[in-house]
């Protein structure tokens, strides 16, 4: 057996059951519809990438290598970084779940008790969710060498960070005012930047 099949799933089945374990903790499994919230041509466009996505894992999981042109042939280098990376992406997305807690939600919604998380990752960037499935997939294009999940995931990734995001960062700015205005202010969005030290 290949070690970058095993590999990729344990990733994959530890992403499955970590995402159904917080989402039970949130009370989110009946929510099946929620992605309408986020507009429907944003919805249409992540569900038509999910098409290929799901399809693609499934038959790497179940009969890897059954269609080649789907493989790229590379160097174990950077199959190994794609690894470490989609590795520590994951538990960059553990971390933000347990400081999220509670008020991880799948909507484009502010729960009524919510309140603003500033701690662990979300201390250093706002969206440490969505750099964590970017690094994911990332990742499991170099390692897995399938560049149908690969190209799939990323281009999830982007139609979420790009078309979702902005209706996200409303709802918060919109509940929270100025304390949400400054957190945006002082912390970036996906790239932690260090921050200039006060010259006394």
């Amino acid at each position: 057996m290949d070690f970058y099949w095993i590999a990729f799933i344990m990733i994959f089945s530890t992403l499955f059951f970590l995402r159904l374990f917080f989402k039970l903790r949130a009370g989110l499994i009946k929510s099946l519809l929620t992605f309408t919230a986020e507009g429907i041509p944003t919805a249409f466009l992540r569900l038509t990438l999910e098409l290929f996505h799901f399809p693609a894992v499934f038959l790497h999981i179940f009969f890897p290598r059954l269609l080649p042109w789907m493989y790229l042939g590379l160097p174990p280098a950077l199959k190994i970084t794609g690894l470490a990376l989609a590795g520590l992406s994951l538990l960059l997305l553990f971390v933000s779940h347990l400081h999220l807690g509670g008020w991880f939600t799948t909507a484009v919604t502010v729960k009524a008790d919510h309140r603003l998380i500033r701690s662990g990752p979300y201390r250093f960037i706002r969206h440490p969710m969505y750099v964590a499935y970017f690094g994911l997939f990332a990742g499991t294009l170099f390692f897995s060498e399938n560049w149908v999940i690969g190209v799939s995931g990323i281009l999830i990734m982007l139609s979420v960070m790009i078309l979702r995001l902005p209706r996200e960062e409303k709802a918060l700015a919109d509940r929270f005012g100025r304390e949400y205005e400054e957190y945006a202010r002082t912390t970036p969005r996906f790239c932690p930047v260090p921050r200039a030290r006060p010259v006394h």
